[in-house]
């Protein structure tokens, strides 16, 4: 990444456990035509940079993050019989994500697929996620719209259909032109290169991986670019300006539900894939959606890096009586599995004990 680059005022918005396809298509969800419509603006620059733990933090210009944001608080206010409709809409798109997750709707061309995940991402889980945070910010009295944000707050079907449903077809249309691993290749590759057919330098990129080098992924002024780097760390040290937090022994964050606990911390990126949990350890993680809950309801309290009190785990918290402290930061960091830790959501500070 070159000087000028780095030196942009970026800024943390997201982390997430993706793979470069997964992360190029959370670029498209920011830039769709649907977005632009309905806010008169998107989100045209970022940068993406793969962690050693294989989640992927997202940023943002500061002034373009700060614009959209804007954007959508004015959505809200101006246009709220448009907002609730458009919060219908993603009722009704998470009542099709079920029917095709059931099997009993299908799509047959990815093209009609991809544009089916743009829709859900920005009516159920985009929008809802705005609108209900800016309700809180604005003390605005939309009851109606409240409802609606938090129904849909609570679940959310974009995680299964991407990993149950699109990425085996993407697979399939890999198949179509090389006869690497679509396995391999879903790793490497992005989400314009795959509809177009023309990947770049897909034996380079591999090499790369088998090499374990991590991803960066950017676009800026329309062009995408990755690059591949040994460390990622200085990089992010670097643009958050912060220092490692490897010998620090307590952290805060936002007291979601109050309580207080001590267990084993379990650091869980992506709850598909086999983990030890057992009751009454304490989940750590960057954020959760709906797709945690099976762990949700064995944990003894909740710690997530991001989030605020009208995030998933901060919702669920509340309604299960969960200690749960949100937006650490830095506790998938600093925590590591089997360290015995205090969650003291009465004050807001998780301790390692040992």
């Amino acid at each position: 990444m070159d000087k000028k680059t780095l030196n942009k005022n970026w800024v943390h918005y997201l982390t997430r456990p993706f793979n470069l396809f997964s992360t190029s298509l959370w670029y498209r969800w920011y830039t769709q035509p649907k977005v632009t419509e309905m806010f008169n603006t998107d989100l045209p620059d970022a940068l993406f940079i793969e962690e050693k733990n294989k989640s992927v933090r997202q940023y943002r210009i500061k002034d373009q993050l700060e614009r959209f944001n804007l954007a959508i608080e004015q959505f809200l206010v101006r246009n709220d019989t448009k907002c609730k409709e458009s919060l219908r809409y993603g009722l009704s798109l998470n009542e099709e994500a079920k029917k095709i997750l059931s099997g009993s709707n299908k799509y047959n061309k990815l093209e009609d697929l991809l544009d089916f995940l743009d829709s859900l991402l920005l009516f159920s889980t985009i929008l809802p996620f705005f609108t209900y945070e800016n309700i809180q910010k604005l003390n605005i009295k939309e009851p109606d719209i409240l409802a609606l944000s938090e129904s849909l707050r609570k679940e959310s079907y974009y995680m299964d259909i991407l990993e149950k449903i699109v990425l085996p077809a993407v697979k399939i249309r890999i198949k179509e032109f090389t006869k690497i691993d679509p396995n391999q290749i879903i790793e490497v590759i992005t989400v314009d290169e795959l509809l177009s057919g023309k990947p770049h330098d897909l034996q380079t990129r591999l090499e790369n991986r088998a090499r374990d080098k991590y991803f960066v992924y950017q676009i800026l002024n329309g062009k995408e670019e990755v690059s591949w780097v040994d460390d990622p760390d200085p990089i992010i040290q670097e643009i958050e300006k912060s220092q490692p937090e490897d010998d620090m022994l307590e952290l805060a964050g936002q007291i979601a539900c109050q309580g207080k606990v001590q267990g084993k911390a379990r650091i869980i990126f992506d709850p598909s894939k086999e983990a030890q949990f057992d009751k009454g350890d304490i989940l750590v993680t960057i954020n959760s959606n709906p797709t945690f809950m099976s762990l949700i309801k064995k944990c003894s309290a909740i710690v997530t890096d991001e989030g605020g009190m009208t995030c998933h785990a901060s919702i669920i918290s509340r309604e299960m009586n969960i200690p749960c402290i949100v937006g650490t930061k830095v506790a998938t960091k600093v925590l590591h599995d089997d360290d015995l830790i205090e969650v003291d959501a009465n004050k807001g500070i998780v301790k390692i004990i040992k």
